[in-house]
């Protein structure tokens, strides 16, 4: 009679993808708000007077100087307060600056906003690499990572998609406010639900635990508690594998960024498509970007179990995905329909997303116990790239560019993501940045 209550009271419970839907959300909402200025780009450049050089330095230089600035002291602050905190705060603060820029009239004050939001922002990804760590199987984590890279893209894709209606129904100051709500109750709901660690929720049971220590081939403990005591950042920063794992993030951050900056602003201007249409276009690559994350995380893992292999399962699928963008957008570039150049830049989209959630998983494998300190420096660097990608386009098309002055564009995208396919060959993912120290016999 108590055999079957028994059994069902046993069965692990699924809380850890609760918080993946949780986490996965905040990105979402964090890449709404980032990227809602690529829509309404020009007609704030116009409002304003600005020119190209001034929205990029509102678009690129004051988000994601302190965005590529604060990824390390915001991974400090994140283990310091925990993700629970960490995040609610970042989410809140970044919310709000989002609203502000609904009333800012000069550069200065709107550049100010925006970077406040890549302060804030920038402890997103070490606190969610964070707890993927804690809250999932070392065979789970190229799956969990590319639903949290997959959010990014849809999160952008839906936002642009809706931020283009917004602007022209409300104007483009309202769109900033509208999209400030979502942060601020997610940071309300999320404080109060969430914990650091899956033994610390009430919710989680013995069998969920279990499930969640099962070790990824060559990772003897998934759950290896964080290093303690300070980082060596110099074995670190010396460690020629950790330079090519953060220069293939540079290429892979400033070839995503054009689809989430100056895309709909090329789409108008080539192809004289006007502003609700463009928004709408724009978001097809960015929704790619977003299955493909999703495909790639979860092929990884299949890889990574079938073969045991790193060098195969991240880097070997990283470096064919990466080329294979680089080669679509070639062809695009000869594209003069432009649903079908949309079409096959968002096929070079999808291919490329593989990349965003196998650098997340390869940043915990040969991260170990330094995987917050390794996540944020391959983030500095992505955002380095981020940052220096707008500007290199406002430089090669000009302070009013014409339909040809953007020729050279889509071929200088397609070479930065074939430099990000070649980086991924510098480094073995079978092996820690920094060894692990052995176990003390003397402590057992």
């Amino acid at each position: 009679m108590t055999t079957e209550p028994i059994a069902a009271a046993s069965a692990p419970t699924r809380i850890r993808y609760a918080v993946l839907f949780w986490i996965c959300l905040a990105s979402a909402i964090a890449y709404t708000q980032r990227n809602t200025l690529g829509v309404v780009e020009k007609d704030m450049r116009q409002e304003l007077e600005l020119t190209t050089g001034d929205s990029a330095k509102i678009m690129s230089t004051s988000f994601f100087f302190t965005y590529a600035l604060c990824q390390v002291p915001s991974g400090w602050l994140g283990k310091v307060w925990g993700s629970r905190r960490a995040l609610a705060v970042f989410s809140a603060v970044c919310s709000v600056a989002t609203a502000l820029c609904a009333v800012a009239t000069r550069v200065p004050v709107f550049a100010g906003l925006r970077a406040v939001m890549g302060i804030n922002q920038a402890g997103l990804f070490p606190c969610t690499t964070a707890t993927v760590k804690n809250w999932f199987s070392g065979l789970q984590w190229g799956m969990a990572n590319g639903f949290i890279t997959a959010s990014q893209s849809l999160g952008a894709a839906g936002g642009m998609a809706v931020a283009g209606y917004v602007a022209v129904l409300l104007g483009w100051r309202w769109t900033f406010a509208v999209f400030a709500i979502p942060g601020l109750i997610w940071a309300a709901w999320f404080s109060i639900w969430f914990r650091n660690r899956p033994e610390e929720h009430r919710s989680v049971n013995a069998g969920e635990l279990a499930l969640m220590r099962v070790s990824a081939p060559g990772y003897e403990e998934s759950s290896a508690p964080e290093h303690e005591g300070p980082v060596p950042w110099k074995a670190l920063l010396l460690s020629p594998a950790l330079c090519w794992f953060c220069t293939q993030q540079f290429f892979r951050g400033a070839g995503y960024i054009f689809f989430s900056t100056w895309f709909t602003t090329y789409l108008r201007d080539v192809f004289g498509v006007e502003k609700g249409t463009a928004g709408v276009l724009t978001s097809l690559p960015l929704c790619a970007n977003g299955i493909g994350c999703i495909v790639g995380g979860a092929f990884s893992d299949w890889l990574l179990v079938r073969t045991g292999s790193r060098r195969i399962s991240r880097q070997g699928l990283a470096v064919v995905c990466q080329l294979g963008c680089a080669a679509l957008a070639l062809f695009a570039s000869r594209i003069a329909d432009v649903h079908l150049f949309v079409l096959v830049m968002s096929l070079g989209a999808l291919c490329a997303a593989s990349g965003g959630p196998i650098a997340y998983a390869v940043s915990i494998d040969m991260g170990r116990s330094h995987a917050r300190p390794v996540f944020s420096l391959m983030n500095t660097w992505g955002n380095l790239g981020s940052m220096s990608f707008p500007f290199l386009i406002s430089l090669l098309v000009g302070e009013s560019p014409k339909a040809a002055d953007w020729a050279p564009v889509v071929p200088v995208f397609a070479g930065v993501y074939a430099f990000a396919g070649l980086a991924w060959l510098g480094f073995n993912p079978d092996k820690p940045i920094l060894p692990e120290r052995a176990p003390n016999p003397a402590a057992s």
